[in-house]
Order: structure tokens, then C-alpha cells, then sequence
């Protein structure tokens, strides 16, 4: 299965944001997943691909960076990637991920992560993909983005079924139970 983890190209503060992109990474890479990510060397995306990498061996394909001409020409790229898709723009680059991907994963990140996975969340109420969504929302990180869905469902702006393809992790292992789901749903 191609996973999307969008997560930050900063660190974050504190060790629960290193340990939980450790903990995914290390996932996708033993369980034969591809991650499919933004491409950069820093912060918890630099996290992720170093753990799938250490994971998956010598595996081909095991991960796919998607990243900007602009990030490159600035070298934020990691540079030892299975395979690496450069793109015209960012609009480009989200499409890329969106149409590669099996399901989306938000890590705890900044307005990119945000708008990325908000994209992918838009995208599947409007029936353009029936693919998952899920936020890992880590001590609550996410709560407030939540709390923001309910009130546009009692607000009249969101039908409940929408967010039948989004899911609210409170911790990792929910994560990965989610993926496990979604894997096993897709061997059915």
C-alpha cells in the first residue's frame, strides 16, 4: 500500500512528535508499505524516511519523495531516496501525492500538513477519491480541527457522512490500526 504522511519540515517541540514519525516510518518500511511524502531531509519528514529506509532495507521503491523545483534548488530535498518526483509547483506536488497514494496520514505539523490534508479531506466529501484520511492527533493536537468539523456538521454546512473517511488518531497505535484496516480492506 502507498501511504501520504504529511508531516513538518521542522522537529516540533519535544520527543513524542521524533518518536511518533519514528514509529510510523519504522511501520510502512517493515510492514512493505511505500511511503509517499514531500521529499525533504529536515524535521519530522527527514524523521519518517530515515525510519522507513532503515526498515525497508534495500527494498526498491519504498519510498517516494515528491517535491518542488524550488525546494530543490534550495537542497531541501533528501537526496538518497528510492525515487524522487520533482514538480513544477507546490499546487502540483499535492496532486501528485493526492493521485500516488492509497491513504493520507497527518502528522502534527504546520499550515502545509494542514492544508494538505484538509485538501485530501475536501477532496473525498466531494467523491473525487474514496480513500481514508487520518490526522494523529497527539496529546489532543488535532482537537481543535475537530471540534471545528462538528460545528460545521451542527451548523449545516457538513453532512455526518462526510467524515466517514476521516479518522482522528489519539496516538499512533491508532494509526497504524487505521492503515492495518485500510490494508486489509484493500486484500479483500
Amino acid at each position: 500500500m502507498k501511504i501520504a504522511v504529511y508531516c513538518g519540515a521542522k522537529p516540533g517541540n519535544g520527543d513524542k512528535y521524533r518518536e511518533a514519525a519514528e514509529k510510523i516510518g519504522t511501520y510502512i518500511g517493515s510492514h512493505g508499505h511505500t511511503l509517499i511524502y514531500g521529499a525533504g531531509a529536515l524535521g519530522t519528514m527527514g524523521i519518517v524516511a530515515e525510519s522507513v529506509q532503515k526498515s525497508a532495507g534495500d527494498r526498491e521503491n519504498s519510498i517516494i519523495g515528491v517535491i518542488p523545483q524550488f525546494m530543490v534548488d534550495r537542497g531541501w530535498q533528501k537526496k538518497d531516496l528510492t525515487q524522487m518526483i520533482v514538480t513544477d509547483s507546490m499546487s502540483s506536488r499535492k496532486a501528485k501525492m493526492l493521485e500516488l497514494a492509497d491513504i493520507y496520514i497527518a502528522m502534527p505539523g504546520g499550515p502545509g500538513t494542514l492544508e494538505e490534508i484538509t485538501e485530501a479531506f475536501s477532496l473525498a466529501t466531494l467523491d473525487q477519491h474514496a480513500k481514508k484520511c487520518i490526522l494523529c492527533s497527539l496529546d489532543g493536537y488535532y482537537r481543535p480541527l475537530q471540534s471545528m468539523y462538528q460545528t460545521m456538521m451542527k451548523e449545516g454546512f457538513m453532512l455526518p457522512e462526510m467524515l466517514e473517511r476521516l479518522f482522528f488518531a489519539e496516538s499512533v497505535e491508532d494509526v497504524l490500526e487505521q492503515i492495518e484496516e485500510e490494508a486489509h480492506r484493500g486484500r479483500s
